[in-house]
């Protein structure tokens, strides 16, 4: 049971005490009474502008100045409709008036200010429709602050229309109390709304106290203003405190203004920061009600009356607009939940409540069209009443029935619109592309269509369902189903817990209740392929806990399932065709990369082992030695070694790298040892192909937290990637400088170059240049990917500069021992 706290209990009261002065103010509405002349200001003058009833008019004729009215001069037009307020009808009133230059004094007799009962009857109907629905957010959500702003701003709103101006007898309380309570509901409505949309669908633009304080505390002020000038208005009765009261009135219309300015503003803005669909159709159902109801009002009474001080229709009719408010919420309750507010209902209630909202509406059409024809109060003239009763019952037909259509659209689309729903089911699930896609789009279906609380979808592969995606609910990651209970939930068509699906349905299994219920849902229905095969199970829950699913909508459910399992088989085969040719075009590449690697790895190898056997066998064979010649066969036999030695060294570290065993041995390093070391182990190679390395070091270079003999294989690799595609100009060039914590290495050629085409791929393992000119040069392909991960290995960073035909320039950033040190 809801628990209500003391804040709440209040409210209740309150909201019951209004009401109940409401229906007591409405017999004073239908005993008003006005002059029987009606006037406009004309260059700051009260003219005549029309006689509403000749005999009490006391010969005032159009065009009349009004002058005077109780001895009172005329400041304003509306003081005459205040004087008439503070009189019954019947009762004289003695109005000074001037025609051409002659001043004269008449007595006329206040008439009745509404010659029918329309107008008490539509301010009947609106403002209790206003309160209704007020009172039943209050009930769903009291101790829930946006609601409780919410239900304030509607309950204002139905005051205001309650309260509407009636007689204001001085000498008694009630009738003042009530108009002064008007004063006060009346900016409050339009601030407490604005605050509304402040705080929700999120709270914007600050903090929710300091809003409420300016916006509430701006509408209490002018409040109190006209309550204070309209309370001494009625008391003296002098049209000097009139007028002022009416400044202040005019006021409160244009804050009112700003007010809507304000809220339209705000609900907009919400809109467009919406994150769901769901969030944006609360939205716009909310938006559609307060543009339709209260925009009439604005611009035919307050506007008019702030502008020209006049309406331009009847207030009747601009207030009957007002039940599109009332209306929009309801609807937002029942189809989106709004303030997570849900309603029981189900097509007969609404069907009942529609008989009664159409005879209401066929009641007061009968006397709106009656009291504007005759223009006074239908008696005796049955005949023509009982004529009009059948013109506007034939004319409100047509009407029922498009009123039942559109709730039934509105609020049971499962079941008026299953033909075109399901088309726009099919149509929706071919235009997916992806599993991913499929899977947010039945989420998106289901919202849409049925009225659920929580939506989740499960894919099933081997023994395990999987989580894909879910809205409003965190469900279970996986759980595992076995093969046996796998084909039983392929065999049933839809799952339920035995309390959510209306009866009369033999295809509905309950008897898995117990792990819906262990998985936070009620109603769930297996996804099939074309063979009968699980691949998955959406799982839902109705809008609230006594909501029942009814036939339409399991049906529904259950196409949506449906066509999203042939969606899925499809898909799923697509995805497995696409990774066959893909991982045979991947196998191809493979085989192809790996002959490459095997031949460029076989040359490379067959080179200097072609050298070192020939100039064995030449010292084999030489039977006089010439020791310089041995000893340059010797030198030559040896540095071929040390170039075979590296190429099995690259190989060996690559192979190491790619199966993450690769190990460093970090410790300070003196970085121009490495470079030493690095120069003579490539000695040899350097001068059997000509070429010339300068190198520049300065002197101070801080030490490196690095191994230093990783750091010598990239040096060297560097170098002789260098030498190797230097085919001309042999000129080499190696810097050190320190670089803002980093010691800089730049190793620049003068060679081939590289095409802009091939720059980001140089570091990947087995890429070699696509140029006829670098394909003659050799090379396994694996060296600068061995340089990358060394580097990178050492926290720094490589990266080349190339102009093809100009050469070259690998540059290696390490940290220095401080910005290096190990972690």
């Amino acid at each position: 049971m809801r628990k209500f706290s003391p804040l709440a209990i209040l409210a209740i009261v309150l909201d019951l005490l209004l009401l109940c002065i409401c229906v007591s103010h409405l017999p004073s509405i239908d005993n008003r009474a006005q002059v029987p002349f009606d006037v406009r200001e004309e260059n700051e003058r009260v003219v005549v502008q029309s006689i509403l009833d000749p005999d009490a008019a006391g010969g005032l004729k159009v065009g009349d100045e009004i002058t005077a009215c109780n001895r009172e001069p005329i400041r304003v037009s509306e003081f005459l409709e205040f004087a008439a307020d503070r009189e019954s009808i019947g009762s004289s009133m003695n109005i000074v008036f001037r025609r051409g230059t002659e001043t004269s004094g008449t007595n006329v007799l206040l008439i009745r200010y509404y010659t029918s009962l329309r107008f008490t009857i539509i301010t009947a109907f609106v403002g209790f429709a206003f309160w209704l629905i007020g009172f039943f957010i209050l009930l769903n959500r009291p101790n829930e602050h946006v609601a409780r702003v919410l239900h304030w701003s509607i309950i204002l709103m139905s005051g205001t229309i309650f309260l509407t101006q009636a007689t204001i007898a001085p000498s008694e309380f009630l009738p003042v109390f009530k108009r002064e309570l008007l004063l006060l509901l009346y900016p409050m409505a339009g601030a407490t709304f604005l605050y509304f949309t402040t705080l929700y669908p999120r709270p914007i633009v600050g903090s929710g106290a300091l809003k409420g304080s300016i916006i509430l505390g701006s509408a209490l002020l002018i409040a109190g203003v006209m309550m204070t000038l309209f309370s001494r208005a009625v008391y003296q009765g002098d049209s000097e405190s009139f007028a002022l009261f009416q400044q202040s009135y005019d006021v409160c219309h244009i804050l009112l203004f700003l007010y809507g300015v304000g809220t339209v503003t705000s609900m907009v803005y919400s809109y467009i920061k919406s994150q769901t669909k769901e969030e944006r159709r609360k939205l716009q159902w909310i938006m559609w009600g307060f543009a339709v109801g209260p925009t009439p009002f604005i611009v035919l009474i307050i506007v008019p009356q702030v502008v020209f001080s006049v309406d331009l229709v009847p207030e009747e009719y601009a207030t009957l607009f007002m039940v599109v408010v009332p209306l929009s919420l309801a609807i937002s309750f029942l189809r989106y939940r709004l303030l997570d507010i849900g309603v029981l209902i189900n097509r007969s209630v609404v069907y009942v409540v529609l008989t009664v909202f159409i005879g209401a509406i066929y009641i007061a059409a009968v006397l709106l069209v009656a009291s504007a024809l005759g223009g006074k109060r239908i008696s005796d003239e049955y005949l023509l009443v009982i004529a009009l009763s059948l013109i506007v019952a034939v004319l409100l037909n047509p009407l029922r029935h498009v009123v039942q259509r559109f709730v039934n659209e509105t609020l049971f689309p499962a079941r008026s619109r299953y033909r075109e729903l399901v088309k726009e089911i099919s149509s929706e699930f071919q235009t997916v592309l992806s599993i991913d896609q499929l899977f947010q789009r039945i989420v998106s279906l289901v919202q849409r269509f049925l009225p659920v609380s929580s939506v989740a979808v499960y894919s099933y592969d081997n023994g395990t369902m999987t989580l894909q995606t879910a809205a409003h609910t965190i469900p279970a990651a996986t759980f595992q189903v076995s093969e046996q209970h796998a084909k039983a939930i392929a065999d049933s068509r839809i799952y339920s817990n035995g309390s959510v699906v209306d009866g009369g349905q033999p295809d509905v299994d309950t008897t898995k209740g117990g792990l819906l219920k262990k998985l936070g849902f009620s109603v769930g229905i297996p996804m099939l392929n074309k063979s009968g095969q699980l691949l998955g199970i959406v799982l839902v829950s109705p809008l609230h806990e006594t909501r029942r699913f009814d036939e339409g909508e399991v049906d529904l459910l259950a196409t949506i399932v449906q066509q999203a399992g042939q969606v899925l088989d499809r898909l799923q085969l697509q995805e497995r065709f696409i990774l066959e040719r893909e991982g045979k075009k991947h196998a191809e590449e493979l085989n192809t990369l790996k002959s490459d690697f095997v031949s460029s790895v076989s040359h490379e190898l067959r080179t200097p082992l072609t050298s070192i056997r020939l100039f064995a066998d030449t010292l084999r064979g030489t039977k006089t030695g010439k020791p310089k010649q041995n000893k340059e066969y010797l030198n030559i036999i040896i540095g071929e070694t040390d170039r075979l030695a590296r190429l099995i060294n690259n190989v060996l570290d690559f192979s190491k790298i790619e199966g993450g065993l690769k190990e460093f041995r970090f410790a300070e390093v003196d970085c121009r040892n490495v470079i030493r070391r690095s120069m003579d182990a490539m000695q040899y190679q350097i001068e059997m192909n000509g070429g010339k390395v300068k190198v520049k070091i300065p002197k101070g270079l801080p030490h490196l937290y690095a191994d230093a003999d990783a750091l010598e294989e990239v040096i060297v690799n560097l170098l002789s990637n260098a030498l190797k595609y230097s085919t001309v100009r042999k000129e080499i060039s190696l810097t050190v400088r320190k670089a803002d914590g980093h010691v800089e290495l730049a190793v620049a050629d003068k060679g081939l170059g590289i095409p802009d085409s091939d720059l980001p791929h140089v570091f990947e393992r087995f890429f070699r240049v696509r140029d006829d000119r670098s394909r003659q040069v050799g090379g396994a392909g694996i060296g600068l990917a061995v340089v990358q991960h060394i580097v990178e290995a050492h926290k720094g960073t490589v990266t080349v500069t190339s102009k093809l035909g100009k050469g070259s320039t690998f540059v290696v950033r390490l940290p220095t021992t401080v910005e290096g040190r190990k972690p």
